[in-house]
């Protein structure tokens, strides 16, 4: 993933914006406590040297067709922009600053007293300038006169906002905004229907940022100049002096929202913990990281609900309660600073973005090993199955146990539609996986692979065990049948898909977990240097923020190349020097404290291809084995984990009792 700053709790740069007028009051207390000319000298000559050391500023003060500010304000500012007294502008336009130190200092001419009669004219700092103060030195003793200013006239923009579907706006705020973000010194007039005044705004390039919520409190997308969900899209209006500009209207929209549910190592619920989304970085559309921000707060049952979210691309992070000893996390169960991101729809609705969180301390207890198994693959598979997917399930998919091309991808499309993966030979349905089928009740079946794979006398006997439909997805070979499966469930502009090799099983396996929480495709390609047309098409259609490259020898030079045409962002390598390095690689994605990791053999493909939706559900990865050994980088993969549960998937003939007692003497 591309490096990012993160977020502060203190906002977007870790300030907390100042209070001018209090820092004013403040300062001038200061002031006034540390110039000597302000206390009672001990001597006659004491109050002569302060009174030689002392400065004195002034000047006029006048609007730009004449007129005195009557009643104005001049502040003075020291070079850390914090204001050090305050003079009010008499009525021939006059104002003086006496007993100033020597030092740096600007002016700032404000409309003061007589705000509502002067709206229509800018306040300057000294120099002319309204954004930036400029500086000049007072000298010990130095009297500087002829420090004028003139206020020049304003533009005026009006209009109205309301919410759209005919809802009732319950408030709104407008302001305008420079290309840098920086806000208008203006005066803006606000009524309960929507209808806005601004004025006093200087001339220049500006935009118009619509926000507001409905009567009951729900927020609607914010909105700025042009129907543009984000300030980066934004239009720009050219406003000149005097400028008067109506009916500049806006429409804001219901948006999409995101929910879900925190809880704790114990599954207790997180009550008060901070939920965050931010715009996550979109070349494609120009959105920037961090441009926009919005969140919520868990209640005490643990839930939380996000509305009013711009379609696009955002980043999700949870910050747990001060003092509660749990880690901040990223959506989804990733360590701090890494993130998968989600992709928001116009006006739908994300379910179950839930998180558990997990102990800031690596000493609370780690590694009880158990096994999903059955007497052979397929009973392995109804395992796996039983272990995590009740009755009534809303899918189910059957795939092939001898031949693992056509299930390859369809981890994460099973994960998101909340279906296992069950396997079969392909001309029989074995009895553990039809009494399996019978205990789930899956609304529908879908069979992974064409009639070789799975025979229609299978397809016929599973028409037996569902009310629902029997289908294929499938295509004239594994790469047909990966982008098929794509279509099924991911929409344009996913922010990240994976590819890896068609042709070896290993590194999608391990990618599977990753994929399916990331809600992102899994794409095949063959290890040689063209992408396969199906493969080309389906990354058109997606159009993907990242590509993940998972494995070596995936694509070649000209295939990465293709690659590069077709994706907006990154392509982005993640390989190891063999297949269980690779997986150890990958489960660095996960942080310590993961609630589970699945242990899966390397060499053979059927137990880590059914745990694959399994793991991506309960947000751990699937770490590959040798038989009889644990290599060296998964079992450090292991320990710098330290997972509450480690799960063996498979008996003792894939994953023997020796590696067994090995992951045992891990926590150890």
């Amino acid at each position: 993933m591309p490096r990012t700053e993160l977020p502060s709790r203190d906002g977007a740069n870790g300030r907390t914006p100042l209070n001018f007028a209090a820092v004013a009051l403040i300062a001038s207390a200061l002031t006034l406590a540390a110039f000597p000319a302000a206390a009672a000298p001990s001597s006659p000559r004491a109050n002569d040297a302060a009174v030689a050391l002392a400065g004195s500023v002034s000047g006029t003060v006048t609007l730009s067709d004449g007129r005195p500010l009557d009643g104005g304000s001049v502040g003075v500012l020291d070079k850390s922009g914090q204001y050090l007294q305050h003079a009010t502008v008499a009525a021939d336009g006059s104002y003086r600053f006496n007993a100033l130190a020597p030092g740096t200092y600007s002016l700032h001419f404000e409309r003061g007293q007589r705000e509502a009669e002067y709206a229509d004219y800018v306040p300057v700092y000294w120099g002319g300038g309204y954004e930036k103060p400029s500086y000049f030195d007072l000298g010990s003793g130095q009297r500087r006169t002829g420090m004028n200013a003139v206020l020049g006239l304003g533009a005026t923009v009006s209009g109205r906002v309301s919410l759209d579907a005919s809802a009732v706006l319950g408030s709104s705020m407008t302001q305008l905004l420079s290309a840098d973000g920086i806000s208008a010194p203006n005066t803006v007039t606000s009524e309960s229907d929507g209808s806005f005044t601004i004025r006093g705004v200087p001339p220049g390039r500006w935009t118009i940022e619509f926000r507001g919520s409905s009567a009951d409190g729900e927020p609607y997308v914010p909105e700025y100049w042009g129907d543009r969900p984000y300030r980066s899209q934004a239009r720009y209006l050219d406003l000149t002096a005097g400028a008067v500009l109506t009916k500049l209207n806006a429409q804001l929209s219901r948006g999409g929202s995101v929910s879900g549910r925190l809880s704790g190592p114990d599954g207790a619920p997180v009550a008060n913990a901070e939920v965050h989304l931010q715009s996550a970085e979109t070349p494609s559309t120009g959105v920037r990281e961090q441009e926009a921000t919005t969140g919520a707060t868990t209640d005490e049952s643990g839930r939380y609900t996000v509305r009013g979210i711009a379609p696009g691309n955002w980043r999700l992070f949870f910050y747990a309660p001060a003092g509660s000893g749990l880690r901040d996390e990223w959506w989804s169960d990733r360590p701090w600073g890494q993130y998968d991101a989600i992709r928001i729809l116009p006006r739908a609705s994300l379910t179950r973005k839930d998180a558990t969180l997990t102990y800031e301390s690596k000493s609370h207890p780690w590694g009880e090993v158990s096994r999903l198994q059955g007497v052979d693959r397929y009973a392995t598979a109804v395992a796996v199955s039983a272990s995590q997917f009740a009755p009534g399930a809303p899918v189910a998919y059957l795939a092939s146990g001898t031949s693992f091309p056509d299930a390859l991808a369809a981890a994460p499309v099973a994960a998101a539609t909340g279906g296992p993966i069950l396997l079969s030979p392909s001309d029989r349905l074995p009895p553990a996986v039809a009494d399996e089928l019978r205990r789930l009740q899956p609304k529908r079946i879908v069979i992974l692979g064409g009639g070789g794979a799975i025979e229609p006398a299978v397809e016929r006997a599973l028409a037996r065990l569902t009310t629902g439909s029997v289908t294929r997805i499938g295509g004239a070979d594994r790469y047909e049948t990966a982008a098929a499966l794509s279509r099924t469930r991911f929409a344009p502009g996913v922010p990240v898909a994976y590819l890896t090799s068609g042709s070896k099983f290993p590194d999608a396996l391990s990618a599977a977990p990753q994929a399916a929480l990331g809600d992102a495709p899994i794409l095949l390609a063959p290890g040689n240097d063209s992408l396969p047309a199906a493969v080309v098409a389906e990354l058109k259609r997606l159009r993907p923020e990242v590509v993940h490259i998972i494995g070596g020898g995936v694509v070649g030079p000209r295939a990465h190349a293709q690659l590069d045409a077709l994706v907006a962002g990154d392509t982005i390598v993640h390989s190891g020097p063999d297949r269980y390095a690779t997986s150890a690689m990958l489960s660095d994605w996960f942080d310590y404290g993961v609630s589970v990791a699945y242990v899966a053999n390397g060499t053979d493909f059927p137990d880590a291809l059914a745990g694959g939706p399994v793991a991506g559900i309960g947000s751990g990865p699937v770490l590959l084995t040798e038989r009889d050994r644990l290599p060296p980088k998964v079992a450090e993969a292991l320990r710098q984990l330290r997972p509450d549960r480690i799960v063996i998937l498979g008996g003792p003939g894939a994953v023997s009792a020796k590696v067994a007692a090995r992951l045992r003497s891990l926590s150890g």
